[in-house]
């Protein structure tokens, strides 16, 4: 049997795309690798309480672009799939996604679903068994109809008669350890295309440029009191921004007393404007996290997957919680990734001058080569761009 080849990419995502999606997702590359490359943006379907709250600072307005508002729409477009088109779907497998999974399996497109990087999973902590019954009493109740959303959409994906993926785009060896606990329409002869994390692109585009270390400190922002995703998954945000901001900057002051290092902050992402406004006139830099920790001292987190920056160059983290967290999925991610370094995270509601801050200045290159390889890139991983490892598996078609 014949292998079809591919001649449009079409990638599916459901938050507002943006000049950051454009450069992570690697559309320029896969155009001079020969693709058609469209963007469809099911944002205003998916989540339209998103869409009206939060407008990206580097909103992308392209002719790559397919921005939809009603799923009629979206079922024309697929009617007109064919075998030389393929799909890569960024939207998660839910209830409420499960009509785009649907209608994408009627077409000839094979597809792929895409997990570009994992982190620290706390899979065995017993305060992430505290939260797993949590949710379990919450099964309990019929007023709880996500939960009956979520243990619905346990079925087999063929009892929706959804196709399975022909491909799983994974960004770490980690994953292959971690997949059963994600819902993915995959079978047994779905294909894994391992690559690495998309921040190790980054670091390909940068490591051989010149850089001198700097007297900083850099926080890697978290945006736990405005991140859009507690909208888009209809949560409440784990806490409020008077109260994260104050315990931050306190904590910020004593590490500069302490260490004489100046604190500067590396923006999220997802930051609007004003986000300098939060950090008592320290600098707010955006855009340039890679080079921010390339030039520090020393490193500042909570869970970031930008902590991949502090493991390239070998450079001390902090990992800092908040009481707030406590008995949250917050709390047990930070632990587990901290876990990961051997190292506790500091509670800065709660700072105790007991704890030696210059202790936290050291690194263990062991522990950050173990990391860099369960997490980032497999030691034996090709030091190429991610999609340039995608293009070369779509070339030889499916």
């Amino acid at each position: 049997m014949l292998s079809k080849a591919i001649k449009r990419v079409i990638f599916f995502v459901q938050t507002t795309f943006n000049l950051r999606d454009y450069q992570r997702f690697g559309i320029r590359l896969m155009r001079e690798n020969g693709f058609d490359v469209e963007v469809w943006d099911l944002n205003l379907i998916l989540n339209p309480e998103l869409f009206q709250s939060y407008i990206p600072t580097d909103a992308f307005d392209n002719d790559v672009v397919v921005l939809f508002n009603h799923r009629q729409k979206v079922y024309d477009k697929l009617s007109n799939l064919s075998h030389r088109d393929f799909v890569i779907n960024t939207i998660p497998y839910t209830f409420s996604s499960l009509w785009i999974y649907r209608a994408l399996s009627k077409t000839a497109a094979d597809y792929a679903v895409f997990y570009g990087g994992a982190l620290p999973y706390p899979i065995d902590e017993k305060g992430c068994l505290h939260f797993f019954m949590d949710k379990l009493k919450g099964l309990a109740s019929f007023r709880y109809l996500s939960a009956w959303k979520r243990l619905f959409i346990k079925l087999p994906s063929s009892f929706f008669s959804v196709k399975p993926a022909s491909l799983i785009l994974a960004g770490s060896e980690k994953y292959l350890s971690y997949k059963r606990y994600f819902d993915f329409p995959v079978c047994k002869n779905t294909e894994t295309l391992l690559g690495h994390a998309l921040d190790y692109d980054i670091y390909l585009e940068e490591k051989d440029k010149p850089c001198q270390e700097k007297s900083t400190a850099v926080f890697i922002e978290d945006f736990f009191p405005f991140d859009p995703d507690y909208i888009m998954r209809g949560e409440e945000f784990p806490i409020d921004a008077d109260t994260y901001y104050s315990s931050l900057n306190n904590f910020f002051d004593i590490v500069e007393d302490k260490l004489g290092l100046e604190v500067v902050v590396a923006a999220h992402p997802r930051a609007g404007e004003g986000g300098e406004n939060y950090f008592r006139s320290r600098n707010y830099i955006r855009g340039k996290t890679l080079n921010l920790v390339r030039e520090s001292r020393l490193v500042m987190t909570h869970c970031s997957t930008a902590v991949s920056f502090a493991v390239f160059f070998y450079k001390p983290v902090i990992f800092m919680t908040h009481s707030n967290f406590n008995n949250r999925h917050e709390g047990y991610r930070i632990k587990a990734m901290a876990d990961e370094f051997k190292k506790d995270p500091v509670l800065v509601d709660h700072y105790s001058d007991n704890i030696n801050l210059k202790s936290e200045l050291t690194v263990d290159r062991i522990i950050y080569d173990r990391y860099r390889n369960n997490y980032i890139k497999p030691e034996d991983g090709k030091d190429l761009p991610f999609w340039q490892i995608v293009s070369d598996r779509l070339k030889k078609g499916f």
